[in-house]
C-alpha cells in the first residue's frame, strides 16, 4: 500500500488571502492531506500580527468552505508560539504538532517558497520531503496590512479572497482596528524621521528583568509602540553612557524603584545582548538585558514614572500566562534568561 503524503504549510497568514488559498489548492493535487501551522500565537496584537489565532483559524475555514467541504476535509488547522531565542524548541514543536497529526508512517511534505529570509524555517527539517511552490501573483501580506491601516478601502486591496474581504470590513468597525491602526501611523512617522540618516539607524536600548521574591517587576507603555501592554523597564542608551549605567538609570526612572543605585549594582546578575533583527516594530534594535535578582523579605515599593502608564510586581506563575500581553520580545527575553 502507497503511503499517504501529508502536506504541510506554515505560515503567519496575516491576512490570508488569494496567494495562500492558491498554494493549498496545488499542495492538495499532490498530498492526501494538507496540516496549515499558523505561527505567532498568543502574541500581542501589532501591525504586525493584527489578528489572533482563532480569528485567522476562522477566516482560514471560512476560505476552505467556500471552495468546498472537501478542503474542510482534509485540511487541518493547528497553532504554534514563537520561541525567538530557541529555534530548536519551535522545530521541535513544529515536528511534534505535524506527528501527532498525520498518520503512521505517512510521508511528509513541506510546501513553501523559500522567497527571503523569514522562510528559514523551510530548511529546518530535513527529514522531510518539499514540494516548491511559487509565489502567486506576487502577493505580499505585509504589504496587504500597510494598505489597510493606512485606510485603503479594502475593496482596492489586491488580492484578498471575498470572506478575507468581508472579515477586514467587519474588523475596520472594532476598537482593536483604532488602536492598531494608531500605532500604524506612529510607527510610520517615527521612520520616516530617521529617512534621511545617512545609513539605516541601529539603536541600542536596555531592558530589566527584575525578580524578586518569584516576582518580576513589570511597566505598563503609555505610548507607541506597544500602547497599553507590559513591558521590561528600559530605553535607549544615552551616548556617554555605559550599558549598566543605561540599565539602572531607566530602571530608577520608570519605576522609582525603592533601592539604591549602589544595592541594584549588587543584584546585576548578567547582562545578555538580545538582537533578533525582527525583534522591534521600530527598526533595527539591539538590546542589553539585565537580570537583577534582588534579595528582600518582600517586595521592593514602586512608583510609575516617566513614559509608563503603571508598574506592577507580578508573579511569576502569572507572568508565564502574559504572552499575549507583552511588548515585542520581551516574554522571550525572560523566559530565555529563567526557563
Amino acid at each position: 500500500m502507497a503511503k499517504l503524503k501529508i502536506g504541510v504549510f506554515i505560515g503567519r497568514f496575516q491576512p490570508f488571502h488569494e496567494g495562500h488559498l492558491h498554494i493549498i489548492q496545488k499542495a492538495l493535487e499532490s498530498c492526501d492531506q494538507l496540516i496549515l501551522i499558523v505561527g505567532s500565537i498568543k502574541r500581542a496584537r501589532t501591525v504586525k500580527n493584527p489578528w489572533d489565532f482563532q480569528q485567522r483559524k476562522s477566516l482560514i475555514e471560512a476560505n476552505l468552505k467556500a471552495i468546498g467541504q472537501e478542503f474542510v476535509d482534509r485540511v487541518s488547522i493547528l497553532g504554534v508560539e514563537d520561541q525567538m531565542y530557541n529555534e530548536n524548541v519551535w522545530n521541535q514543536s513544529v515536528e511534534s504538532l505535524v506527528l501527532e497529526n498525520a498518520p503512521a508512517h505517512a510521508s511528509i511534505i513541506l510546501i513553501g517558497h523559500d522567497k527571503d529570509e523569514t522562510t528559514y524555517y523551510l530548511k529546518a527539517f530535513p527529514s522531510w520531503d518539499r514540494m516548491e511552490l511559487p509565489n502567486f501573483n506576487k502577493l505580499n501580506a505585509t504589504l496587504m496590512r500597510a494598505e489597510y491601516f493606512a485606510g485603503k478601502a479594502v475593496a482596492e486591496i489586491i488580492g484578498l479572497t471575498a470572506q478575507s474581504r468581508q472579515f477586514l470590513t467587519e474588523f475596520k468597525s472594532s476598537q482593536a482596528f483604532l488602536d492598531l491602526q494608531s500605532e500604524y501611523r506612529y510607527l510610520k512617522a517615527y521612520k520616516a524621521s530617521w529617512a534621511k540618516a545617512p545609513f539605516p539607524p541601529i539603536h541600542v536600548t536596555t531592558d530589566s528583568v527584575v525578580i524578586c521574591n518569584q516576582h518580576i517587576l513589570l511597566v505598563k507603555r503609555g505610548g507607541y509602540p506597544g500602547h497599553g501592554l507590559w513591558a521590561l523597564p528600559g530605553g535607549f542608551l544615552e551616548p556617554k553612557e555605559w550599558v549598566k549605567q543605561g540599565l539602572i538609570r531607566e530602571l530608577e526612572e520608570e519605576t522609582s524603584i525603592e533601592l539604591s543605585s549602589e544595592q541594584l549594582k549588587q543584584f546585576l546578575s548578567k547582562i545578555q545582548v538580545f538582537d533578533n533583527p525582527a525583534r522591534a516594530q521600530i527598526g533595527r534594535v539591539i538590546t542589553h538585558a539585565g537580570l537583577f535578582q534582588i534579595a528582600a523579605e518582600s517586595l521592593p515599593a514602586i512608583t510609575a514614572n516617566d513614559d509608563a502608564a503603571a508598574v506592577k510586581w507580578f508573579s511569576l506563575n502569572e507572568f508565564w500566562n502574559m504572552s499575549d500581553q507583552m511588548h515585542d520580545d520581551h516574554y522571550y527575553i525572560v523566559k530565555h534568561f529563567l526557563s
